[in-house]
Order: C-alpha cells, then sequence, then structure tokens
C-alpha cells in the first residue's frame, strides 16, 4: 500500500461529501413540495401515485435513513483515510517527529468546509447559588467574525457577570454536527477550546492544561445551570504525554512483533481528554471537558466571576486530601 490509495480515498471522501450536500437539499425540498400539495390529494396520496406513501416527509425508513447511511460512509471512508495514514507512518520502523505529532495535535481540520459559529452569552443571575442563563446568542460565519461579535457583545453591565462560548458545527436543514468549542471570560480573553466527541480527532487538541490535580475551580454545569465548586481530581493528557504514550505503545508493538494501529492508541487513551473533578453537590467523580471550568475570583478581584466560599474550599481540600491518602495506601 502506498500513497495512491490514500489520493484515492480522499477524491472519493470529497464526491461523497460533494453528493450529500446535493442529496440533502433535494431532500429538504421534496419534503416542503409535499406538505404544499392539496390537501384532498394528500389523503389519497396511494390512488393517485404509485408507491408516494414511499416519499412521506421525514418518514424514518425513507429520506432521513439514506441521507444517515451517506453520512456514516462520509464518515467510514474519513476513519479508513485517517487510518491508512497513520498506519504507513508506522511501516519499516518509521515514525513521525514530535514536531509532526504537535501539528496533527492542534490544526484539526473538520470533515466539513461549510461551517457556522455559534456565539453563546452566559449571564450569571446571582452571586450566592451561581445560577447561570443564556443571555445572548449568535451566528456567524467565520471564527474571526465570531470573535468580534463577542468583544461588541462584552459588556460590564451585569452584576454579577458573564462568561461566553464559541462553538463550531455544521448546520442545515436535516442534521446538526459539533466540532470545537472555546470559552471565554467576561472581558473577552481564551481560557480554553476542545474538541467535540464528534471530530473523530487523533490527538488531543492543548498546547497546555490549565489546572493541576489538586487545585479547586468552578465548574460549569449546563445540566442545571449552575457554576459549582470542585476539586482537580485527575487533568487530560498533555501533548508531550500523548506524543509518550504513542511512542511507548509502538514499541511494545514492536517488541511483541505485534502491527501497532490507530485502535490501539484511542483505546490507552480513551478518557484522557477530560479532567476528572470531585463536586460537592453531586457528591461524586465525574468527568468534564476543559472547557467546562474556569478560575474563581480570589478576594480583592474585581472580576465578577463568583469566590469560592471557605467552608466550600475547607470541604473540597479534606476531601481531596483523604482521597490522595487512601489510593497511597493502596498502591503500596
Amino acid at each position: 500500500m502506498d500513497k495512491e490509495i490514500i489520493d484515492r480515498l480522499e477524491d472519493i471522501r470529497n464526491r461523497m461529501v460533494q453528493a450529500h450536500k446535493i442529496f440533502s437539499t433535494a431532500a429538504y425540498d421534496l419534503s416542503t413540495a409535499i406538505e404544499s400539495l392539496d390537501e384532498e390529494f394528500k389523503d389519497n396520496l396511494e390512488s393517485y401515485a404509485k408507491e408516494a406513501d414511499a416519499f412521506e416527509p421525514y418518514k424514518d425508513d425513507t429520506i432521513d435513513s439514506i441521507i444517515t447511511d451517506m453520512e456514516i460512509s462520509i464518515d467510514y471512508i474519513y476513519d479508513l483515510l485517517e487510518g491508512a495514514k497513520w498506519y504507513l507512518s508506522k511501516q519499516n520502523g518509521e515514525s513521525m517527529s514530535f514536531d509532526e505529532f504537535k501539528t496533527l495535535a492542534l490544526n484539526f481540520s473538520p470533515k466539513s468546509t461549510d461551517l457556522i459559529y455559534e456565539i453563546k452569552r452566559y449571564d450569571i443571575l446571582n452571586s450566592d447559588s451561581s445560577k447561570f442563563d443564556i443571555g445572548r446568542t449568535g451566528i456567524s460565519k467565520s471564527f474571526d467574525d465570531a470573535k468580534r461579535t463577542l468583544w461588541r457583545g462584552t459588556s460590564r453591565g451585569m452584576p454579577f457577570g458573564t462568561f461566553y462560548e464559541i462553538i463550531e458545527r455544521t448546520l442545515n436543514e436535516i442534521s446538526c454536527q459539533d466540532f470545537r468549542y472555546w470559552l471565554f471570560n467576561e472581558d473577552g480573553q481564551l481560557l480554553d477550546y476542545t474538541y467535540s466527541d464528534d471530530a473523530n480527532h487523533l490527538f488531543r487538541g492543548f498546547d497546555t492544561v490549565r489546572f493541576k490535580p489538586g487545585e479547586i475551580v468552578l465548574f460549569i454545569n449546563h445540566q442545571y445551570k449552575t457554576i459549582e465548586p470542585c476539586v482537580i481530581v485527575e487533568p487530560p493528557y498533555t501533548i508531550t504525554e500523548c506524543w509518550e504514550l504513542n511512542n511507548r505503545l509502538r514499541d511494545e508493538c514492536l517488541e511483541n512483533e505485534e502491527a501497532y494501529t490507530k485502535a490501539i492508541y484511542e483505546k490507552k487513551n480513551k478518557g484522557k481528554d477530560c479532567y476528572k473533578i470531585y463536586t460537592l453537590n453531586m457528591e461524586k467523580l465525574i468527568d468534564c471537558l476543559p472547557v467546562s471550568l474556569i478560575r474563581a475570583s480570589d478576594p480583592g478581584d474585581r472580576s465578577r466571576v463568583p469566590m469560592i466560599s471557605s467552608e466550600d474550599y475547607r470541604s473540597l481540600k479534606g476531601w481531596y486530601d483523604d482521597y490522595i491518602s487512601k489510593n497511597q495506601e493502596y498502591d503500596i
């Protein structure tokens, strides 16, 4: 197998993407056309048109299922393409340099070029329970435009603060898929970003990890719309740690005379793009994406991000010290 097969796969995938766009648009137009038919005609559709029931709008086993099958095929070809690239890079004892590895980590290209950027502003409603809600949303056609919109939207008029999120996604009449997320503070400064599970990204995309084990920060709980204090138990892997894992797994496969594949790496790296945290409200360990965490305000801090009370701080620190103590005893 050589580079020719990769070029062929890329060409096939590009043609599949174009076909998917054309079919999706046609499917939406078909649904609209059927809805516009006379009611009497629609009521007796089978009497007038042979097998017309097969074209009922939004019927699960017709148009939508075909579009879904096309999307799955496009994803399959993309996975096959990435796997072939990975496989070829491992042949004859070849290995990529750290700079090549880092470039892959930081330069993810979404599968579709038709992207939009959704901007969400979250307003913190009060300083006690730290409840928040969506204050404003918007859509831009580029990330730079989205950032400019965000800057225009920053305001010091909110009594208890704001934070912002930009979501990169595809959006059409049929489906929506997220790729990347960015988190900004109330002054429009970037805090963190991450890839979604749908991005199918081989390496993690963060140059650094913001928080260390034992740090007490705030968790943005979108499910309950609260900002809760938590303690960091395990941070995600850095790019360097992913690189070291890659080399270690590759060496182990070579020693055992086994092929080193993408699946082996992903299995060992599963879940390492998330922080593991402990919250007082949930009273359990949970995994959360890096963009779900922000640093709390310090005494005298002019920002309006909530502070962590002394009682919560002591409770979280006590829990973490006990957790570390028990795990050290177990390791011994």
